[in-house]
């Protein structure tokens, strides 16, 4: 396997940081009243980031990547929404 370049290494670090987003986005909106504006807001940026992380894996399918060079294996972005934070 190649030697990971700065912009591989940059994208991984840029997968974990938006994984970790999501689940505190969810434990966040888990600890709001439901129906209150402040959980609308966190289940909303929960949502942002499991499209962004959707999006990232529909790419790098696409463009012929594999997922392990970009840290995208192992993440399934709908079990990530939905699982409990």
């Amino acid at each position: 396997m190649a030697r990971p370049n700065t912009f591989q290494l940059y994208v991984r670090d840029v997968v974990v940081e938006i994984r970790d987003r999501l689940r505190e986005a969810k434990r966040t909106a888990k600890g709001r009243v439901p129906g209150s504006v402040d959980r609308a807001f966190d289940d909303g940026r929960a949502l942002a980031f499991y499209e962004v992380l959707s999006h990232m894996k529909n790419q790098t399918v696409s463009f012929g990547i594999r997922l392990t060079a970009l840290g995208l294996d192992g993440i399934d972005p709908e079990k990530e929404l939905t699982s409990a934070p």
